[in-house]
Order: C-alpha cells, then structure tokens, then sequence
C-alpha cells in the first residue's frame, strides 16, 4: 500500500514515506521488507543519520553485522554525537569478537549518553569476554 505513494515521486515527504513502510514491515515482522524500505529512504534523502542508523540497527537484527557497521559509520559522519550510532558498532564489533573495537565505542557511546543501557551492556559482556574484569 505505501509503496504505491511512492511511486508518484511526490516531491516532498519520501522520506517520511519509507520511514512509515520500515516501521509497518517491522510490525508484521517482515525484516526483508523493511530493509528494502530503509533503503529506499536513504535514497530518498543520504544525509539523514537517523536513516543510516536504523538500517544499521536492522542489519544488526538480521545478524548482517558488516554491512550494519558500514550503515552505522555512515551516520556517525553525519552525526558524530550518535550514542545509538556507537552502540550498535559496539554491538557488531562484539559480535565478532573485536573487543578493543567493542570496548571503544562502548565508551564512546557512553561518553555521549552514560544512561545508555545498550552500551553499557556492550561494554561490560565486552570486558567479560575479554578478561578485563
């Protein structure tokens, strides 16, 4: 149904369109579909950090952690005072078990957000892991 509108090409509010879409693909939950739609919204406007970080944050639902990363730097470029941004690189680097990697951008986010409870945890199952107790 929201793909419709979009096939218009109105020339304002496409953004918000596809944002709208991810969100309903995410209710059902579609992640495929919602991915497409999160795509399609950093077409319509590149420079929305907040776009980048959500298909960030949906590549990391999916287990897609390099290209969650790449989503992710991408917004810090264009926000980099994104704790929600940091979290999620921490979130792929300790994944792959990168845990200096894991460990700095915990404290990054933190640094930024210390209530941010998706860093801390980050942070502290990365100096588990690590044995930096």
């Amino acid at each position: 149904m929201f793909e419709a509108a979009g096939d218009f090409n109105p020339v304002v509010g496409l953004d918000y369109l596809y944002q709208t879409t991810a969100r309903s693909y995410l209710s059902l939950p579609d992640f495929d579909a919602a991915v497409a739609a999160a795509t399609k919204r950093i077409d319509a406007n590149p420079n929305n950090a907040e776009a980048h970080r959500v298909l960030g944050d949906l590549y990391l639902q999916q287990g897609r952690d390099d290209e969650a990363l790449t989503e992710l730097l991408a917004a810090l470029l264009i926000n980099p005072q994104s704790a929600q941004s940091y979290g999620g690189i921490a979130q792929a680097h300790l994944r792959a078990a990168r845990y200096p990697d894991a460990e700095e951008a915990s404290r990054r986010a933190l640094e930024i957000d210390p209530a941010h409870t998706a860093s801390r945890y980050a942070l502290a199952m990365t100096l588990i892991r690590s044995g930096s107790r």
